[in-house]
């Protein structure tokens, strides 16, 4: 399986660990092509930003609907595995949620005995709770139905079938322009079923504590698809605080105010001695 993988880093020597980025679903890697991976260029980081199968310009699209969870998980361990130092990883939505399921994975052969190659942090920015994408979608109908039923219709019909209106509103702040969603849904995609249904009937991950390493969690004020108190749920279940940042919606790497997140990510990863 031949996958999409954007690089970025310094021309000298690169600093710290690598950065590992994973998107969530209806997009792909390009996401942190448009602000962070050359952000953290700059800062002397090597980043890479992972497009799963079926995205971008990744294989497998023609088997998309039957991509699992596991299949994600064998995706992001294959570009983990070729990298010479451990990565931090750095999940988004849907994204967040197989990163947490890496890291599951990882503490769960450590709680074994077993001696698993290490990851250096896990910073998960707007993502899945643990308890999975039911408690997003059932909350999601309830408060805002247009933007539930705008992404059903992205799934099954794609972008054409889709306001922009609505579609905005599950990605932006409120009062960054609808200019900006008009110029992103053409690039945004319909998302693997199986993965969906993966994401339902999972149990909570583990919390991850015998790896012992930094956890960042940042949400968004205005994201009605993963709003304050999921994201503060999920610092809970990590034993760390949450950032809520008041200006960005659930695209936050994508928004008028992205450099506030990156630079978030970026104090955290200095914090922490990463």
């Amino acid at each position: 399986m031949k996958l999409e993988v954007l690089t970025a880093g310094p021309d000298g020597p690169a600093s710290g660990a690598p950065l590992v980025f994973l998107h969530g679903a209806f997009c792909a890697a390009w996401i942190w092509q448009e602000h962070f991976l050359p952000f953290f260029a700059e800062q002397g980081r090597r980043a890479y930003a992972i497009s799963l199968r079926g995205h971008g310009a990744s294989d497998g699209h023609d088997m998309l609907p039957l991509a699992s969870l596991d299949d994600y998980l064998a995706d992001l361990s294959s570009v983990i595995d070729r990298l010479d130092q451990p990565p931090v990883l750095v999940g988004h939505s849907m994204g967040g949620m197989v990163v947490q399921r890496y890291v599951e994975r990882l503490d769960r052969k450590l709680f074994r005995g077993d001696a698993p190659k290490p990851v250096a942090g896990m910073a998960l920015l707007a993502a899945l709770s643990p308890s999975g994408l039911a408690t997003t979608a059932t909350q999601l109908m309830l408060s805002d139905p247009l933007v539930f039923f705008q992404l059903s219709a992205l799934q099954t019909f794609g972008e054409h079938a889709v306001l922009p209106e609505g579609v905005h509103r599950a990605m932006f702040a409120r009062s960054t322009p609808v200019s900006m969603t008009r110029k992103y849904m053409p690039r945004m995609q319909a998302e693997s079923q199986r993965v969906q249904l993966d994401l339902m009937m999972g149990a909570p991950p583990w919390p991850a504590n015998a790896l012992q390493i930094p956890r960042l969690v940042i949400g968004a004020q205005d994201d009605p698809f993963v709003p304050p108190w999921m994201s503060r749920m999920t610092a809970r279940h990590y034993n760390t605080e949450a950032h809520i940042l008041t200006e960005s919606g659930h695209a936050m790497m994508l928004g008028p105010d992205w450099e506030t997140p990156a630079r978030l990510l970026l104090e955290w990863l200095e914090e922490n001695g990463i």
